[in-house]
């Protein structure tokens, strides 16, 4: 009896010293709030470092405190996304559908050109959010981008699991299937041209290099009516509304 009162006891004393820690911890995150809106990124994100270690390990707050320290690392520049996406995987690994977390991974992956797994983390967040004004964003964004490098979209927009940090880390490795495809790649000497086309049979691809005749048109301007692309001031101020509104969700 008397063991069992003293395990008791210390269990009670553990849940208390834990709820004032959990309580430290969320006033050093206001704290840090406040810093980063005062534009004071490396002193906010000490202070949420601080606010880390008072918490346990799978607390629902580390996620809050790793996606916050994101928002610092992206505030830094493009330079420091890479370390943005490391807290946003520290962050899914204790909440896997968290999807702070993902709209800013995404948002990472977008800048740095990795599409495929900026479109990922956005479709999650849609098929948990559909109403979700940033991801929507995002997502048309990206798919926009995908479909301008021949990038055939519906092959992404399956229900996929966010992966974890050490999913995301490893080099994804799949089989490139091949479709019927008919490309035409016009040559510097615009005196030939290379049709892909493909034959019957699955594995076998032919080239054939066929003469073209000049177009009577200049090349230059044939490339303006055909090419499309969206006046980057547009595209910024988008992302700018899209980080005015994380950071007033902080």
């Amino acid at each position: 009896m008397k063991q069992n009162k003293v395990r008791d006891n210390r269990s009670k004393s553990y849940d208390s010293d834990t709820a004032v820690f959990i309580a430290m911890s969320r006033e050093l995150k206001e704290e840090g709030n406040r810093l980063f809106q005062k534009r004071d990124l490396e002193g906010a994100m000490m202070i949420y470092e601080k606010a880390l270690k008072l918490l346990p390990k799978n607390h629902i707050d580390v996620c809050h405190l790793r996606t916050n320290i994101a928002a610092c690392y992206m505030q830094m520049g493009l330079s420091e996304y890479p370390k943005a996406i490391h807290e946003c995987n520290l962050a899914l690994e204790v909440t896997p559908k968290y999807s702070k977390a993902l709209v800013k991974r995404s948002r990472c992956f977008e800048s740095l050109n990795r599409l495929d797994l900026a479109f990922r983390d956005v479709n999650a967040v849609l098929n948990m959010e559909p109403s979700n004004t940033i991801a929507l964003e995002i997502s048309e964004r990206v798919r926009s981008s995908l479909e301008k490098q021949g990038v055939p979209v519906e092959l992404h927009l399956e229900s996929i699991e966010p992966h974890s940090s050490s999913k995301v880390l490893v080099k994804e490795k799949t089989e490139k299937k091949i479709s019927e495809v008919e490309e035409y790649v016009e040559p510097p000497s615009a005196l030939q041209a290379l049709k892909v086309v493909k034959e019957k049979t699955e594995n076998d691809i032919v080239v054939d290099l066929i003469e073209v005749k000049k177009v009577d048109e200049p090349v230059e301007e044939k490339k303006a009516e055909d090419k499309y692309v969206e006046p980057p001031s547009a595209s910024r101020t988008s992302k700018v509304v899209e980080e005015k509104r994380e950071e007033e969700d902080q």
